[in-house]
């Protein structure tokens, strides 16, 4: 079993925070991005034996901005270039402005089973100066008809630490989404990436941020507020209903191989990670010519694979399995680490029990810290 990701890098419009490989692009381009991603999938499926598919996921930018052909396309080649597991688990990313017309009923009729849709806030102001294109009553109204159309496995992307916002406005947003019942949550803290509209305008001073108190005030609130709700938090950012973790995105928590395909998409496979030409007009052009979509690839030696997997992992609230780690990689943490998770231990950041390491709830609240001191 394997898990494929497929990066879709259009959108009807950059948002101000956005650090991803994405932009509005003609519809010409996004026809001729289908063919080629379509021929990157079936190699790929041949390269690797045609494995079973226990995942997919569809990301982006925006997947559902596509002309429905296009995306109908691209799914009936996954269908038809791999096998499948049984009640595999199939993502896509939507925004609340594409789910229209037809598009829903197109997605389930074509294997979609779980839909993560980008609202980012339910407060009109928020989302302006965000720069998202659509309004919090959209944003419900798209939810509704997701849950109209069949789906029973709907994420939410949330977002708290945005310019102007309050400990109260965050709490409304999060209560409103939490009265819908869905069954996944992914509730981030605004991060200013370089390159983004959000950089230059900090590094003008334009840019106002909630401070760290209140981000921690909202930090708290989403643990509260969705524990109450019936939400497990299994990750960072994550919280889910009881069974609806996402699996695909675990396959990355636990450094697990996937293959990908698409401009910009990074696979893992047999200890490689490979990247592709991000640009899609580059993308399309090499795949027409019948040239390799790679622009970089890198074996990772077994320490760099060890800490990375320690990382990642912990992110999870589950942390990392020491016998797992040594199964996997020949090797302890102290082969790796020394007496450096004991410093974190001692310190409060860390926590044992014997089997798994996990963040303490300061830990949590000091990840990056712990993360790079682990990578």
């Amino acid at each position: 079993m394997t898990s494929l990701y497929l990066h879709i890098p259009f959108c009807s419009r950059k948002c101000c925070y956005c650090s991803f490989h994405s932009g509005a692009h003609p519809e010409s381009l996004q026809i001729r991005y289908g063919q080629a991603i379509n021929r990157e999938i079936e190699q790929t499926a041949v390269a690797n034996g045609q494995p079973r598919l226990d995942t997919l996921f569809i990301g982006g930018g925006t997947p559902s901005v596509l002309p429905a052909q296009v995306l109908g396309s691209i799914l009936a080649t996954c269908r038809k270039a791999f096998s499948w597991c049984d009640e595999a688990e199939v993502s896509i990313e939507v925004n609340p402005e594409t789910v229209l017309g037809e598009l829903l009923q197109n997605l389930r009729c074509h294997g979609v089973n779980r839909l993560s849709m980008g609202v980012q806030s339910l407060n009109d102001g928020e989302l302006n100066l965000l720069g998202r294109t659509h309004t919090a009553a959209q944003g419900r109204e798209a939810l509704v008809r997701a849950r109209q159309a069949g789906f029973t496995n709907i994420n939410i992307d949330l977002m708290y630490g945005i310019p102007g916002q309050t400990v109260q406005s965050w709490r409304d947003t999060l209560l409103r989404a939490l009265d819908m019942d869905l069954e996944h949550l992914s509730l981030y803290q605004l991060s200013v990436e370089e390159g983004t509209t959000f950089a230059d305008l900090l590094k003008k001073g334009e840019l106002e941020l909630p401070d760290e108190e209140a981000i921690l005030e909202m930090d708290e609130i989403a643990n509260q507020e969705s524990g109450m709700a019936g939400y497990h938090r299994y990750e960072i950012s994550n919280y889910a209903k009881p069974g609806k973790f996402c699996r695909h995105n675990l396959v990355y928590w636990h450094n697990e191989p996937y293959v990908a395909c698409g401009a910009a998409a990074v696979s893992y496979t047999a200890g490689n990670r490979c990247l592709r030409q991000p640009d899609p007009a580059l993308y399309s052009d090499w795949l027409e010519s019948g040239l390799s979509p790679l622009i970089e690839c890198e074996h990772l030696p077994v320490e760099q694979a060890f800490r990375e997997t320690m990382v990642m992992g912990l992110r999870l609230t589950a942390g990392v399995s020491r016998q797992r780690l040594q199964g996997r990689f020949g090797c302890g943490v102290q082969d790796i680490y020394g007496n450096r998770l004991d410093r974190l231990i001692s310190s409060g950041l860390l926590c044992f029990d014997g089997e798994r390491y996990f963040l303490s709830e300061r830990g949590r609240l000091l990840a990056n810290v712990v993360m790079a001191d682990l990578v």
